[in-house]
């Protein structure tokens, strides 16, 4: 009950505002807390209310820790968010934004994206997308689960669409600047479950005598080199406790019981999980201090 009092509000206040645009909002409890949550998630990252968008064209695409909005008028500007969420940070995020060239929206137009429809179909791996399309005259909202070419034509105009975003925005490349530039620290990926690691080489500073050796010997024996991306360091373990790798500048040579790199195989993955696939080092001390 309350989601639908949440639409319908929204539905007239998108008619005060425009009597003119026709709102097409499928009718799914999917959709419905998508629209429910909408009003939370636009002030949250400063975005405008494509409903009452005056643009010839608007698009905005909701993914897994990603908003991309594109508005087409004299010229089309897109504006790209990233964000991710970790315990003792909060909310981390990006904007990258700029101007698309006419042939962006001539290869949109090519298949009718402005047709896009519903799909109700959902399973059991993956994640949603949202489309928000909004014109003169129109606006609506079409959401996918993984969509995949094979399962219908609305689902294959969606992938079209997201292969050219990531054409023209060259997003994969955006996405990874952002991660690269977290701080070190574990994320969760849509606040959800699933988390990664950050994690880099100190870059200036004192180094102890500890820290020096240890960084040659994992740069070594885990072929870590300048190109490698973080997400891809190994898992520290300080005395049973997960820590970073600027937590070894703590320590001293003299201050260490035991040191072991272990390589990435089937044993170190079976006992560590995803969080051991680029290696692990295990680190005691003499003193049982927690990093």
């Amino acid at each position: 009950m309350r989601q639908l009092l949440t639409l319908l509000l929204l539905v007239c206040a998108f008619v005060t505002a425009n009597g003119q645009k026709h709102i097409e909002i499928p009718q799914s409890e999917v959709v419905d807390n998508f629209v429910s949550r909408l009003p939370e998630n636009l002030n949250k990252f400063k975005l405008e209310d494509l409903q009452i968008s005056t643009d010839s064209l608007a698009i905005r695409i909701w993914k897994n820790n990603e908003i991309l909005t594109i508005k087409a008028n004299d010229s089309t500007d897109y504006e790209c968010k990233f964000f991710i969420y970790n315990d003792r940070l909060g909310l981390q995020e990006k904007t990258y934004s700029g101007k698309l060239s006419g042939t962006f929206l001539d290869s949109l137009k090519s298949f009718n994206f402005v047709e896009l429809k519903n799909d109700n179909f959902r399973g059991i791996d993956g994640s949603f997308i949202f489309f928000e399309i909004s014109t003169l005259k129109n606006y609506k909202i079409c959401s996918f689960w993984s969509p995949e070419s094979k399962r219908n034509d609305n689902c294959r105009i969606a992938i079209q669409t997201l292969d050219l975003m990531d054409k023209f925005l060259n997003t994969k490349t955006l996405r990874t600047e952002f991660i690269e530039s977290l701080e070190p620290e574990t994320y969760s990926w849509d606040m959800k479950t699933l988390s990664f690691r950050i994690d880099r080489f100190l870059a200036n500073g004192i180094k102890t005598d500890f820290y020096i050796s240890t960084e040659h010997k994992i740069r070594r024996e885990l072929n870590i080199s300048d190109d490698t991306k973080y997400t891809e360091y190994p898992l520290i373990i300080i005395n049973d406790k997960v820590a970073q790798i600027s937590d070894l500048n703590r320590y001293l040579e003299k201050d260490i019981l035991s040191f072991e790199i272990l390589k990435p195989d089937n044993i170190t993955k079976a006992i560590y999980g995803t969080s051991g696939n680029y290696g692990v080092v295990k680190v005691k001390t003499k003193k049982r201090t927690s990093p």
